[in-house]
């Protein structure tokens, strides 16, 4: 499945948690920085970016997945140190098949810049699932 621009699919605002597997998904948290590196990329084309720690909470959706925006944002090879709005692309179908996606995934009319390689399986076993405390 190709990914990259998400110029062709229907994106709406998320109310609510994103429910994969059945399973209520309030939100991921990071707590250390993924470095990814896409060899046969280049730096123009996103190969490299990093995915900082903090908190990833879903804001929209389309048809085949959700998109999780992260609270710090994302580095890439251009971005010069600079945290860029971005997050985390999980699929519906597969939630271990989790994309990097470049943009602002709240505004449901803005282009994104997803990639199309998913994160490695180690890299996906460091998000954890957080859920906060209901007041009864």
């Amino acid at each position: 499945m190709a990914y990259g621009s998400s110029a062709d699919r229907a994106r709406v605002p998320l109310h609510g948690p994103a429910i994969l597997k059945g399973r209520n998904i309030e939100e991921f948290v990071l707590l250390r920085t993924i470095h990814v590196n896409h060899p046969f990329l280049t730096r123009s084309e996103n190969g490299e970016f990093w995915i900082l720690p903090g908190q990833f909470i879903p804001v929209s959706e389309d048809a085949r997945g959700y998109y999780f925006q992260a609270t710090n944002g994302l580095h890439s090879f251009f971005s010069q140190n600079k945290a860029v709005a971005g997050g985390l692309y999980v699929s519906k179908q597969k939630p271990d098949r989790i994309f990097r996606y470049f943009g602002d995934a709240t505004d449901s009319t803005a282009g994104l810049d997803i990639d199309g390689t998913p994160l490695l399986t180690r890299d996906v076993k460091l998000l954890k699932v957080a859920h906060s405390e209901k007041q009864k």
